[in-house]
């Protein structure tokens, strides 16, 4: 069983994301038990001075070291760039290099797009059974499956929130593995580093429960039985609660934690089209929002 009273949490984030990743951590710090020492490990790409002095400012509040890693020159140039698949989106894969020297063998990885509304202390010390990564079943991914061939009763993971073994993946040098899947197989990516990630690891994920990664698509799948005690929020799927037109339920924690940084003046743009957008979730079921957000990613794929 693995016990530690240190914890290594790690992010990518550009100027355009960074707001989002201020909420991400001073929710998952507030939650934290007093006796738990943090680093924040940040993989950015020319983040600005101010950003990271506003980022800065939340770590110090609570306590927490703050490291940053630079990303540049570090991912290989034949990977497939599109509207879906940005260099950045494989940052995630370098943490096992960038983050060789800390005194961890493992890292909790978070994306952005997440409030955290309890401890995380319990699945930073789960036992990972000898698996290389833990992670959250995707309930909406048995169509990328079938697209990347990922055999039965293998299940599909999601890669926002994830528990790396680091030294497993420097010996069996798996960011390699996954990223030359995603070089030698572009037509095949459409969540990008996640779909590699599964492809390589669809038979050695160890699966957690949903509580540590509560998915938008969770809301409204005729399978998933819901749950009411969400530990991590994930705001998956193109509309955020910083989008005046989202009608997420958790949407308001969102700007719960906001006024814990020095981005608490944020609203969101009114716009036209947010205001019609936010006036057909107001008047259609959730399902049926769902399903056609779901039929126009498949338009625009």
């Amino acid at each position: 069983m693995f016990a530690s009273s240190e914890i290594h949490a790690v992010s990518v984030v550009d100027d355009a994301y960074v707001q989002h990743l201020g909420v991400a951590l001073a929710s998952m710090l507030q939650h934290l038990r007093p006796n738990m020492k943090t680093h924040i490990h940040v993989i950015e790409n020319g983040l600005s001075r101010d950003n990271r002095n506003l980022l800065k400012r939340i770590a110090n509040r609570y306590e927490a070291q703050l490291h940053y890693w630079k990303a540049k020159g570090q991912i290989p140039a034949n990977l497939h760039i599109s509207r879906h698949i940005s260099e950045a989106s494989y940052y995630k894969l370098l943490i096992p290099e960038l983050l060789r020297d800390i005194a961890s063998d493992r890292v909790l990885y978070l994306d952005c797009d997440v409030v955290v509304l309890g401890d995380v202390s319990g699945l930073w010390n789960t036992d990972m059974r000898g698996r290389a990564v833990a992670a959250v079943r995707d309930w909406g991914g048995d169509e990328r499956c079938r697209e990347l061939q990922i055999p039965d009763p293998s299940l599909y993971f999601n890669a926002g929130i994830l528990l790396l073994d680091l030294k497993q993946w420097r010996t069996r040098n798996l960011s390699f593995q996954i990223l030359s899947f995603a070089a030698h197989n572009p037509d095949h990516l459409y969540f990008h580093d996640q779909d590699a990630m599964n492809a390589i690891l669809h038979r050695e994920w160890l699966p957690l429960d949903a509580k540590w990664n509560y998915q938008t698509n969770m809301l409204t799948h005729r399978k998933f039985k819901k749950i009411s005690n969400p530990v991590i929020v994930h705001f998956t799927g193109s509309s955020k609660p910083w989008h005046y037109d989202n009608d997420h339920p958790y949407k308001l924690k969102y700007y719960e934690f906001i006024k814990e940084t020095d981005w608490h003046d944020f609203r969101p743009e009114k716009r036209i089209g947010a205001r019609v957008k936010r006036m057909v979730k107001l008047l259609l079921p959730r399902h049926a929002v769902a399903k056609l957000a779901r039929y126009k990613a498949k338009l625009v794929k």
